[in-house]
């Protein structure tokens, strides 16, 4: 059996959909993928590859599985135990999140969740899909997060992504403006989103009226831009960016953290030169950033970044969630 789920990128809404604003995230091509290799009778121990965690053809004993593998697994080996126990193989396949040994931040564990959810249950609903990975990785984080990466995972597409309490949140299929296009560009350092967004809590209890003031304009901010992406107003979308990235900007420097890092900074100069507007795209700090644009204004926002030495990521839109398919001797 196989299955993959895509990675997403967050278009607007970052920190701000944690305090229930909404958030506009998208589904790219770039895959996790499961495959499974079944024997003939129940198997006493699970052979693992999972090459960018360091983990080549490790043997977990069953029904714990333990082994020397287990701690880079810890994510994924709540639902490694539910794999039937004819599964004598299972390969673990990231490899797609990366550029050389930069790990891109497009929600690879997140995609992987998913994708080994599906393959556990090809027939589920993706609502069903969805609520168990979101239930596995709040446990693993420990309550933190949206989920907005996995419903991206999940749904595919573009979605507006909105959290509801203890309600499942928000996930409404929006259509992607026809004369909008965005382009991932990477800033040079991978980021490590769990420090920044525990930062920024840490902020808020310190101060939390200085917190609340930043984050009502970007709750703001991303409300009036999730309308003008589904208006299909580009022109207001491209503005409203700009001014969402600021506000990024203005958090992170006031909890004290590079949320906008020097070269996001000179990125989104350079993108605002060629017309563009730019944003880190996540918590920031490294990582990937988006610079929006018209379609007739991506070649010249394009060789302005690569001349300045910044690579452009190639991602497109994802518009299949996560699939399983039968293959062969599996």
């Amino acid at each position: 059996m196989k299955s993959q789920a895509p990675g997403k990128l967050v278009l607007v809404g970052e920190y701000a959909v944690l305090e229930g604003a909404p958030a506009l995230v998208v589904a790219v091509d770039r895959y996790a993928c499961v495959e499974t290799r079944t024997g003939g009778d129940a198997s006493a121990t699970l052979t693992v590859e999972a090459a960018e965690v360091g983990v080549h053809a490790a043997r977990l004993t069953r029904p714990d599985l333990t082994g020397p593998a287990a701690e880079a697994l810890r994510l994924v080996l709540p639902r490694l135990k539910r794999l039937p126990f004819n599964v004598e193989h299972v390969t673990l396949d990231t490899r797609a999140f990366f550029e050389g040994k930069d790990k891109l931040g497009l929600g690879s564990s997140a995609a992987l969740t998913v994708a080994l959810e599906r393959i556990l249950d090809p027939q589920a609903t993706p609502d069903v899909i969805f609520e168990r990975a979101l239930q596995a990785h709040r446990e693993f984080q420990k309550g933190a997060g949206s989920g907005i990466d996995l419903a991206a995972s999940v749904h595919g597409g573009v979605l507006r992504y909105r959290l509801r309490g203890n309600e499942l949140p928000e996930r409404t299929a929006m259509t992607w403006p026809a004369d909008l296009a965005m382009i991932a560009v990477w800033s040079g350092a991978s980021a490590d989103t769990r420090s920044f967004v525990g930062a920024v809590a840490q902020f808020a209890g310190r101060e939390p009226s200085s917190y609340a003031a930043l984050m009502g304009t970007l709750k703001r901010l991303t409300e009036l831009a999730c309308a003008a992406f589904q208006a299909g107003d580009v022109a207001g979308f491209l503005e409203l960016i700009g001014q969402y990235g600021a506000g990024l900007a203005n958090l992170g420097k006031t909890a004290g953290i590079d949320i906008e890092t020097p070269e996001h900074a000179k990125i989104g100069a350079i993108a605002r030169s060629g017309g563009a507007r730019y944003k880190p795209a996540g918590a920031g700090g490294g990582d990937l950033g988006v610079a929006f644009c018209r379609r007739d204004e991506v070649t010249q926002v394009h060789d302005a970044l690569t001349s300045a030495g910044f690579p452009i990521v190639p991602v497109g839109v994802s518009n299949t969630g996560a699939l399983a398919t039968q293959a062969q001797g599996s």
